[in-house]
């Protein structure tokens, strides 16, 4: 089934969660928007389909890398890159496949990344979600030469197992992709069968509507309760929403 950006499948009594995630133009070759080593902009690519298993708690298994270019020299970058962004996460011997295009010269960067993980019933935290719980953003949006300036700023590996650590009184973990929280929001509202109900606020409403590039920012779902720790332990906490059921 399709939940969000992510595949689920059972096998036997396990879950298998699929996510993937694609990158184009961003990188070192002559025809790229964003200039940026190839090592950096396959490390972004990776870390969003790595965050989506983390925050559903599936443990990853294997990594696929498609490339658009050629294996030497932007394909090895990319591989590097891909595998410093593992070991940060804490998965320096995850395995990794892929396959380079070999056959036409290529003037522009593009990757693509997909990751297979698993999970048993009780770890994997979805459809959890309850009429009445906040939806807090976590962390400030950033996208493109911005993410460059405000690296060390955005969402760890860390942090989303300090969430994990909180048990039952989160109820879902989100990364926030390109079309920015309140979308991702909704999603999460949609397949627990609910409603999101924005803050009217302006300011907020631009934030929430911002890319956060890759997944620079998470949305959590819990008791407002929660706000008081959040702001104890992250730097930037915004309430953007309230679950509401639908009304039969």
């Amino acid at each position: 089934m399709q939940y969000r950006d992510l595949s689920i499948t059972t096998i036997a009594d396990e879950y298998i969660v699929v996510a993937c995630d694609t990158s184009s133009a961003i990188g070192e070759k002559e025809n790229d928007m964003i200039s940026v080593p190839a090592e950096i902009a396959s490390a972004y690519c990776v870390r969003g389909p790595l965050l989506e298993l983390l925050c559903i708690g599936a443990k990853p298994l294997l990594v696929v890398n498609l490339s658009g270019n050629e294996m030497k020299p932007t394909g090895e970058k990319y591989i590097r890159g891909i595998q410093q962004e593992l070991i940060k996460a804490g998965y320096p011997n995850l395995s990794i496949n892929g396959s380079t295009e070999e056959n036409m010269l290529t003037t522009m960067s593009s990757i693509g990344v997909t990751i297979l993980g698993r999970s048993s019933q009780e770890q994997l935290k979805w459809k959890s979600v309850m009429p009445g719980d906040i939806v807090f953003q976590l962390g400030t949006p950033y996208v493109g030469e911005e993410l460059l300036r405000h690296f060390d700023d955005i969402i760890s590996y860390d942090d989303i197992k300090k969430l994990h650590q909180w048990g039952n009184r989160i109820s879902e973990i989100v990364p926030v992709g390109s079309k920015g929280s309140w979308d991702e929001a909704n999603q999460l509202a949609q397949m627990n069968n609910q409603i999101f109900r924005p803050m009217k606020d302006d300011v907020l409403k631009a934030m929430c509507e911002q890319s956060a590039g890759p997944s620079t920012t998470v949305i959590v779902a819990g008791k407002l309760e929660l706000y008081q720790d959040l702001c104890e332990t992250f730097k930037d906490v915004f309430i953007i929403g309230e679950m509401e059921a639908v009304n039969e």
